[in-house]
């Protein structure tokens, strides 16, 4: 199997970070963003672009690829400048900040990449290494698929869910991003572009959401740019730990286009107000508001990014429209309020009747579509108790990689959003209790089923948390710090302080550290123990030395080590991914594996190409769809690779049985 050496790496890498956040910054430029805003909505509407022209390039019956990605980018870019010649573009937002403090911005940031990204790139061990969770391997097969079929169509790359390989809808954002990276090694692939799309959007879509939360703390965004990389439960965390490579990427991305959709969300009511005679409003004066185009541009963009998480992953898209939503009923409550006091009681009453009714029906429409279908009705680990659950997300132990860091830099939250109320910011109240619900509900095993559009999972909702927690501690840290400072008398005392701030700080940078590389170390070491394995390093060894011949498919367990076989080397295999919907040639050799001399089990094999059957005795999982592979013994087969707990056979001709 190919290896990717260190420099070739960091150009790759570098080259992502130019695919992904150019396109995007040079596009958001011309509708008139600037700054922070611009940095952190450029993925999004970078992975939109992709995504699209993936489906367009699937239609026009072309190979995906580099050329039609910078076609369909260049498209982009001419669509905003059709944009700003209409006049569509956005006022750039004041930005209440000395210049110390954009070089304390840029610095935090920069700290805190580093400590979202580094730790994980050392307990990785490199940059080929191999994450061994089930979701990961099942990415690995989807980048394949992409390779051979040259579709990376979210209409198409759900097809590795069936047997038959009939196209399928699956949100393939993140996939279309990752197969434009020129490397050959598939795990180096992975890795990068797993690091690239959940580390840095994180740490500046936190920084955004900060400074649209307390415009006024003009330290806050760069703080929450330090503390998002340096807590526990982040994007990078959630991929590493569990494998959920779309899903970290989407959720990365989710606050940078909350910061941007409460703006939206608060220029749209001052600019109502504004009609209504109320003059000056939370949001600024009636001049802040801006003209239709200012709104049209503001929708504009934020439909774009919206597009990019939805076909990232469409929970991320979901998180971003139950955090959002406390901020819209503030904003219709306070028309409504004026509407009425101005004696237009129809429109008072009317709007958030309408505005109830679309919130309603399109979250029963989409709990009722198919795609909501697909992420229900999973079940989780043990569900802890309400004492537990509850107790969990108020100190901040969250489920994903829990430490005393995390819980240390959130637990200040529920007043941080007390200090939000009282500046005119209710709605962040509404959002830290949101995300309360759906974490305890996750952690409970979903009784009240709230949770189940994020997989009851309170691994992902402890990112979703999270995004809101830290922003809002932050704040209250800054407030904390600052009313600290006025009543501590300068001198001697203060420097103590400020010098002992400086070792906590370090202290928790190097604890931090040192936890997130060991988790990450025992899930990409083979030799880690506590930790289910698909292969070990002898048995990955076996893999890349394995000769097979040509197109003969491997009967095995997608829990043992042949989807591996599949998405690291192309070899055809009859399970690439668990939980797949069987063919009639699949079920048909799996109900009839104890005499595969029957014809009707025999021309299955043949159909689907089995000469080889894989077996592990220590498989990731035991799964009893699958435990009779492992345990089945063929008359005639002849072992052509071993290793530790797995061999590989050649099987001989079903009809010489």
């Amino acid at each position: 199997m190919p290896t990717t050496n260190a420099l070739l790496a960091l150009a790759v890498f570098g080259f992502g970070i130019l695919l992904l956040y150019a396109p995007g910054v040079l596009t958001l430029r011309l509708v008139g963003l600037r700054g922070l805003a611009l940095a952190a909505l450029a993925p999004p509407v970078t992975i939109a672009a992709l995504s699209l022209t993936a489906i367009l390039t699937r239609f026009a019956g072309k190979e995906w690829g580099l050329v039609p990605a910078a076609i369909g980018l260049a498209a982009t870019f001419g669509a905003a400048l059709v944009l700003r010649a209409l006049g569509v573009v956005l006022t750039p937002e004041p930005v209440p900040a000395a210049r110390r403090f954009q070089t304390i911005l840029v610095v935090c940031l920069a700290a805190g990449l580093v400590l979202a990204v580094v730790p994980v790139a050392v307990g990785a061990g490199g940059v080929d290494s191999l994450l061994q969770r089930w979701d990961a391997v099942y990415h690995l097969s989807a980048l394949r698929l992409i390779d051979e079929s040259g579709s990376a169509s979210s209409l198409t790359v759900g097809a590795l869910s069936y047997g038959t390989g009939q196209a399928h809808l699956y949100p393939a954002g993140w996939h279309a991003f990752a197969s434009l990276l020129p490397l050959s090694s598939p795990t180096a692939v992975l890795n990068l572009a797993g690091t690239l799309t959940a580390g840095p959007a994180w740490v500046l879509g936190c920084a955004a959401l900060a400074r649209r939360v307390w415009p006024q703390l003009p330290p806050a965004p760069a703080l929450a740019g330090l503390a998002a990389g340096l807590i526990t439960a982040t994007p990078m965390s959630l991929w590493v730990g569990w494998g959920h490579l779309p899903n970290a990427a989407a959720l990365a991305m989710t606050p940078g286009v909350l910061a941007f959709g409460i703006g939206v969300l608060e220029r749209a009511g001052a600019s109502a107000t504004a009609r209504l005679g109320a003059g000056d409003g939370p949001a600024g004066p009636p001049s802040a508001a801006g003209g239709w185009q200012q709104h049209a541009a503001g929708v504009v963009v934020l439909a774009a990014c919206a597009v990019g998480l939805g076909l990232t992953h469409p929970n991320a898209f979901l998180a971003l429209a139950v955090l959002a939503l406390p901020v819209a009923v503030v904003v219709v409550a306070r028309i409504s309020r004026l509407a009425w006091a101005a004696g237009r009681r129809p429109f008072a009453v009317g709007l958030p009747v309408v505005v109830a009714v679309l919130v309603v029906g399109g979250a029963v429409a989409f709990v009722n579509s198919p795609l909501a279908g697909a992420v229900t009705g999973y079940v989780g680990d043990e569900p802890d108790g309400a004492g537990a659950a509850v107790g969990a997300v108020l100190v901040g132990w969250y489920e994903l990689w829990p430490h005393v860091v995390t819980a240390a830099v959130v637990i200040a939250a529920p007043y941080g959003a007390v200090l939000a109320w009282r500046r005119g910011a209710p709605w962040a109240a509404g959002s830290l209790a949101v995300v309360w619900l759906l974490y305890v509900d996750a952690a409970m095993g979903g009784p009240t089923g709230i949770s189940s559009l994020w997989y009851t999972s309170p691994a992902r909702l402890s990112v979703v948390t999270a995004m809101v927690t830290v922003v809002l501690a932050v704040g209250a840290l800054v407030r904390a710090g600052a009313a600290a400072a006025r009543r501590w008398p300068a001198g001697r005392g203060r420097a103590v302080a400020a010098a002992a701030l400086v070792v906590l700080l370090a202290v928790a940078m190097v604890a931090s550290s040192v936890y997130k590389a060991e988790r990450t170390a025992k899930l990409y070491d083979p030799a880690a123990t506590g930790a289910p394995r698909f292969v070990t390093a002898a048995e990955l060894q076996m893999l890349a030395d394995l000769d097979l011949e040509p197109g003969g498919a491997v009967l095995g367990s997608p829990f043992s080590g042949a989807p591996l076989l599949y998405g690291l080397r192309g070899v055809p295999v009859v399970f690439p991914i668990a939980g797949q919907v069987w063919s009639p040639a699949q079920q048909t050799l799996m109900d009839g594996l104890d005499d595969l001399s029957d014809p009707e089990v025999c021309a299955a094999m043949q159909e689907l190409g089995v000469r080889y059957l894989y077996q592990d005795s220590r498989p990731y999982q035991a799964s009893g769809d699958y435990r009779a592979l492992d345990d089945l013994e063929v008359p005639g087969a002849e072992v052509v690779a071993e290793a530790d707990t797995a061999r590989i056979l050649r099987l001989p001709d079903c009809n010489d049985m």
